[in-house]
């Protein structure tokens, strides 16, 4: 106490200003959970933060250790141009964080690792931990909150279990029978050059039926097992000998063409057959196919050209439907929304398939909803309502989309949307590429860091370490200016449009920061204003 009064005699013209730091010290202890004795020593310790506000270095009693005394605004002045992106991609970043609905800090603007090192070290520093962890936490709630709006602009439905039914719907009532309608009416322009009558070979189908259900040689019996045997095959090679025409195997071109349309609908069915695989009615339909084209091509090349490009339009339906077979007929709606996104890291073919097939409103819905899960955070870091967001959780969603996927969600609903998704992607990225601090505000590091300060605080007052002691006060103090003018959007839009001003250009540019902070009556900025012009005429 003795030796910090002979500090403060010898500085008299400081005694007004060590009153508000010491003011200041002793509301840190109590904000710590200090008593009466801590918040007593920190208040003594901090009444002699100003005298050593024109220190470099102090050495630390007893060892060849030098602890810098805290001048943290001052080099923070320094570091404003060094490193980091340019001007032109400073804008950008800020513009990305204004599209995303929040404000950058100092060092995720600016992209500069000295900034961002500066606002780890801050969130770490009693005095500016609650404003470092109070910023991240307002950045994640304000991106949530965009990404909300988004979601919501787009579809009211984002429950996962009714767009997983709506897209069960939409395929099955909507896209599979519009399809199957445009595939009948290609296939019956053949009528206009083959007459529904017209006696047509059934040569391949019927060579492909006798060999899935042809006897085995020497076992009758077992030969008649539906268990080697499906019923439905047998009685469909029956029926197909039962409509000949004549002994070459010839049938009217009407059954022919009716034939091939049915097991394309069993083939294209949701639900297949238990008794019929999926394996058999491919040969089947493939067997008609060419039965079909050797009739168009003995009836001339009018009506090859037209079944061809029916079968073309249906060759590119069937490969989309079994895409979609691959997930859609699992019995819960979540897991069919859920299967719908599976593989999208590697490619859209997936996406591309299901979202082509629904109607537009079903489309918003799979989107909205994709979108609304993409930055919920885990459930380890979830509050009870379970709207915790997290750009960490949203980035690494994103970065599980190819390219192609991302464009198969994104791209269809206007350049607005598509940027504004950009933007939040952007902004996650800048968060995640800054300080840690404002990545991931668990507070974990401060609840150590805190008590642990106050403690060497008041252990170097003891020990007689006093220019120790003020070092570290002094850094809780200045971090807490250094925080808030680092958090200020005034400030940081300030530094984003002179982040490399030539130095024929700094004069004008510190005299406008004193203007923003005179017009706005902000003393954070004031006192960095000064600073920074102390800086340029020491220069």
């Amino acid at each position: 106490v003795r030796e910090i009064g002979k500090t403060l005699s010898a500085e008299p013209a400081i005694q007004g200003v060590s009153a508000m730091t010491g003011a200041i010290g002793a509301g840190m202890a109590e904000e710590a959970g200090g008593g009466p004795l801590e918040q007593t020593v920190a208040g003594l310790a901090g009444s002699i933060v100003p005298s050593a506000a024109a220190l470099r270095f102090a050495p630390i009693p007893g060892t060849s250790v030098k602890a810098p005394v805290p001048i943290m605004a001052e080099r923070a002045a320094q570091a404003v141009g060094r490193g980091g992106a340019s001007r032109e991609q400073v804008a950008r970043n800020l513009e990305a964080f204004r599209g995303a609905g929040t404000t950058p800090s100092a060092g995720q603007v600016t992209e500069s690792g000295v900034l961002q090192g500066l606002e780890s070290t801050m969130g770490r520093v009693p005095g500016s931990i609650d404003i470092m962890r109070a910023k991240s936490i307002s950045q994640q709630a304000e991106i949530g909150g965009k990404v909300k709006q988004i979601a919501d602009e787009l579809s009211s439905i984002k429950e996962p279990v009714i767009v997983g039914q709506r897209i069960q719907k939409g395929i099955q009532d909507v896209f599979y029978p519009a399809v199957r309608a445009r595939e009948s009416a290609l296939y019956n322009k053949l009528d206009n050059y083959l007459p529904l009558s017209t006696p047509v070979s059934s040569q391949n189908v019927y060579s492909t039926l006798k060999s899935m259900t042809g006897e085995i040689a020497g076992a009758p019996a077992l030969s008649q097992s539906q268990l080697l045997v499906s019923p439905e095959l047998r009685g469909l090679t029956q029926a197909l000998e039962s409509d000949m025409i004549d002994s070459a195997g010839n049938i009217p071109f009407s059954v022919l063409k009716g034939l091939r349309t049915k097991i394309g609908e069993k083939l294209n069915s949701v639900s297949l057959g238990a008794n019929v695989t999926q394996g058999q009615y491919k040969r089947l339909y493939s067997a008609l196919s060419d039965d079909l084209m050797n009739a168009a091509q003995r009836a001339g090349p009018r009506a090859t050209a037209s079944l061809k490009r029916a079968n073309q339009f249906s060759r590119l339906m069937h490969d989309r439907f079994e895409k979609l077979q691959a997930f859609i007929d699992k019995n819960e709606p979540e897991k069919v929304f859920n299967s719908a996104f599976q593989g999208a890291e590697a490619g859209p073919s997936r996406i591309y398939a299901m979202m082509r097939s629904l109607p537009k409103e079903d489309q918003k819905s799979v989107v909205s909803a994709f979108v609304a899960k993409m930055g919920r955070a885990l459930p380890g870091s979830q509050d009870a309502g379970g709207d915790i967001f997290s750009t960490e959780r949203f980035l690494t969603n994103w970065n599980k989309l190819s390219p192609g996927a991302k464009s198969e969600l994104f791209g269809r609903f206007g350049t607005k949307f598509k940027d504004d998704m950009d933007k939040i992607a952007r902004t996650a990225e800048l968060i995640r590429e800054g300080s840690r601090v404002l990545a991931n505000p668990s507070g974990t590091a401060g609840a150590v860091v805190g008590p642990a300060t106050y403690a060497s605080v008041a252990g170097s007052i003891a020990a007689g370490k006093y220019g120790f002691a003020t070092g570290i006060l002094s850094a809780g103090l200045l971090s807490n200016l250094g925080s808030r003018l680092f958090t200020s959007p005034r400030y940081v839009e300030w530094l984003a449009k002179n982040i490399d001003a030539p130095p024929n250009a700094v004069p004008g540019a510190i005299a406008s920061l004193v203007s923003i902070a005179e017009n706005t009556d902000d003393k954070d900025l004031a006192d960095i204003a000064k600073k920074l012009k102390d800086e340029e005429i020491a220069r």
